[in-house]
C-alpha cells in the first residue's frame, strides 16, 4: 500500500512537472514570437528613419547649394562631391574585387572604364592577366 502510494505520488509529481514544463515552453515561444515581431517592427522603423534622415539631408544640401552664402554653398557642393566619390569608389572596388572566373577577372577593366581615368586602367598591378608572374618560364 505504501509503495503504491509513493508510485502514485511520483506519477502525479511527474505529470505536474510535465505540465509546468509544457506551460513554460508555450510561454517562452510566445515571448520569442513577440520579440521577433518587435525586432522586425524596430528594423522597419529604423529603415523609415534612415529614409527620413536621407531626405532631410538632401533637402538641406539642395537648400544650401542654392543659398547666397558662399560658405554654405561651397560646403554643400563638397559634401555632394564626397558622397558621389564614395558611391563611385564603392562601385569600383566591388567590381575589381568580385570575380568568379578568369573571364570575369579580365572583364573587370571594361566594367570600370566609366568609373576611372585611363591612367588607372593602364595600372597592371590592378588590371593584369591574372596569372602568377612568379612562376619561372622554360
Amino acid at each position: 500500500m505504501n509503495s503504491r502510494l509513493s508510485i502514485i505520488s511520483s506519477l502525479i509529481c511527474i505529470i505536474i512537472l510535465s505540465c509546468l514544463l509544457v506551460i513554460f515552453k508555450v510561454d517562452q515561444s510566445k515571448i520569442n514570437g513577440q520579440a521577433n515581431d518587435l525586432t522586425l517592427e524596430l528594423n522597419k522603423k529604423k529603415k523609415e528613419l534612415q529614409k527620413v534622415k536621407e531626405n532631410q539631408q538632401k533637402k538641406f544640401l539642395e537648400q544650401a547649394r542654392k543659398s547666397n552664402n558662399v560658405n554654405e554653398k561651397t560646403s554643400a557642393e563638397q559634401i555632394l562631391a564626397s558622397q558621389e566619390l564614395s558611391t563611385q569608389a564603392n562601385k569600383f572596388f566591388e567590381i575589381v574585387t568580385t570575380f568568379d572566373s578568369q573571364k570575369d577577372w579580365l572583364n573587370r577593366e571594361k566594367k570600370v572604364q566609366s568609373l576611372v581615368t585611363p591612367n588607372v586602367l593602364l595600372n597592371k598591378s590592378i588590371f593584369n592577366n591574372g596569372l602568377d608572374g612568379s612562376v619561372a618560364k622554360f
